[in-house]
């Protein structure tokens, strides 16, 4: 029973190891392998320990007063005790005798001994068919056009793997045999995509110079695999009388960090928050994100970010942080909110709580994008627009796909949608976008410049307003069916991914 409950352990806090540094840095295939190894060892030679234990021990008897110095009348008090004493052992019922042959139960074990040599080829070839984490260096696959350049455990997301499809070979050029898609990076958490970008002679640039990025290695990197990201940045296009120059954006989901490098580029101030520390590492490493201003990035729950931040802007005195007592802090004037990953969304950053928290702590005609990936009308994507719709006042929505959708494509395919929302007064226009505005890349100008062709008109997405029970779509700390909802969307979510994909890039990790 032993090596099931330990095996069960295991598992189980296996989520937790990444939270020790030290652990961090072991290769978590070895360890498990290594406790496995010594599970197994101890279960073969506990039988060994059972057997020496059960060796009878002679107990030490105290030694009797020496009859000298007793007096006549304790002698004869001891002598009637003997006499009691050997009468009720005489009349003891025998004691079975001791079959017991230590011998003969070693000999029966004697196979588990020889077991033990067998231990360290099942630890050589009995590993899982995963790679270590954190990897210690490149992997290539054998056969696929894979090779992974990272891959950590998280807290969050099970796995952070960073990846790429490999350009086709010569030969493959030589013969017409390309598959697609190929020529790509991603960044991986779970079984989801967080964002990709194209490499090798795909990296494009509208005005023939050198790349759009560069990664810490030196590796030119192109544009985002999906419109996605881009359609977020046209935050940007929307118009703002009453701000000359916006100045302040924050990112709630860092993802490859495509919208936040953007906004950097055009010196717009950026705050980052991102959970997972695993996530802005390979996405500053791999993904080219710059570095942000000290003291704009956070690595930590949105929720409370948000709501401390609130609580700071209503009370700078109150807060511990020296440096918002100091300085005034500034409201967002752009916000990108993009937290899908897996199929699902958390949903303690969808409710009305929430989205009054952050209204709180951007300026009176800002803007929030929020990114949602899912079907038109179900039940997610009613209950986000409904809340939205309630804390913000005017939104407006907007697919990503590069050709014309149907409403019945839309009502049964997978979509990535953004949704635009304001609470100011001022009707939510968006301006034709400019030159600069492309960062000279061919896809931000291709999703910029069709803005209105992508446009859904948002009671289509809410449905029949009059009969919406808001009790049931609006979104509460005490009322969020999200997560339940989402279950269904999720393995649909998985299926695609499986499309995007083919299995080797996903049993690979």
């Amino acid at each position: 029973m032993s090596l099931p409950v330990c095996g069960m352990a295991l598992t189980s806090l296996r989520e937790l190891w990444s939270a020790v540094p030290y652990i961090h840095t072991l290769d978590e295939t070895l360890t498990l392998s290594w406790i496995g190894g010594f599970a197994i060892t101890l279960w073969l030679l506990m039988p060994f320990f059972t057997l020496q234990g059960n060796a009878t021990v002679p107990t030490e008897q105290p030694t009797p007063n020496p009859p000298e110095s007793l007096t006549k009348k304790e002698r004869k008090q001891r002598l009637k005790a003997d006499a009691v004493a050997k009468t009720a052992v005489t009349n003891e019922p025998p004691k079975p005798k001791d079959t017991h042959k230590p011998t003969e139960s070693a000999k029966s074990h004697a196979w588990r001994v020889m077991i033990l040599p067998i231990i360290p080829l099942l630890i050589t070839f009995g590993k899982p068919p995963t790679l270590p984490k954190p990897l210690p260096e490149p992997f290539t696959h054998p056969t696929a056009p894979l090779r992974v350049l990272s891959s950590v455990r998280s807290i969050y997301s099970g796995v952070i793997l960073v990846g790429e499809v490999l350009p086709p070979t010569p030969e493959a050029i030589e013969t017409g045999n390309v598959r697609e898609p190929h020529s790509i990076r991603y960044l991986r958490a779970g079984h989801s995509l967080l964002g990709g970008v194209w490499i090798g002679n795909r990296v494009y640039r509208r005005d023939g110079q050198r790349p759009l990025a560069v990664d810490r290695d030196g590796t030119p990197l192109g544009d985002s695999i999906y419109g996605t990201f881009n359609l977020q940045e046209a935050v940007r296009l929307v118009d703002m009388p009453e701000v000359s120059t916006p100045k302040n954006a924050l990112i709630i989901g860092l993802g490859a960090g495509i919208s936040a490098s953007a906004f950097m580029h055009h010196n717009v101030s950026t705050t980052i928050v991102e959970i997972d520390p695993a996530v802005y590492e390979a996405a500053e490493h791999f993904f080219a994100l710059p570095k942000p201003q000290e003291g704009h990035l956070f690595l930590e729950d949105a929720r409370e970010w948000v709501h401390r931040r609130r609580n700071q802007l209503k009370n700078p005195e109150a807060s511990s942080d020296t440096a918002t007592k100091s300085d005034s802090l500034p409201l967002f004037d752009y916000v990108v909110h993009d937290c899908f990953s897996g199929g699902g969304l958390p949903g303690h950053i969808f409710t009305i709580q929430f989205w009054e928290d952050l209204k709180a702590i951007i300026s009176p005609s800002g803007v929030v994008a929020v990114n949602f990936a899912g079907k038109m009308g179900s039940s997610s994507s009613r209950a986000i627009v409904t809340t939205l719709k309630k804390a913000f006042g005017q939104c407006r929505a907007f697919h990503d796909s590069m050709e014309p959708l149907t409403e019945e494509q839309l009502r049964t395919e997978f979509v990535n949608w953004v949704f635009f929302c304001t609470h100011s007064s001022k009707p939510l226009r968006f301006r034709p976008p400019k030159e600069e505005d492309y960062l000279t890349s061919y896809l931000r100008e291709r999703v910029l410049s069709t803005l209105p062709e992508h446009e859904v008109a948002f009671d289509m997405i809410m449905g029949d307003t009059n009969v919406v029970d808001e009790s049931k779509y609006v979104l509460t700390d005490s009322n969020n069916p999200l997560i339940g909802w989402q279950q269904v969307d999720a393995l649909h979510h998985w299926v695609l991914m499986r499309q995007v994909l083919p299995d080797v890039f996903w049993e690979t990790y």
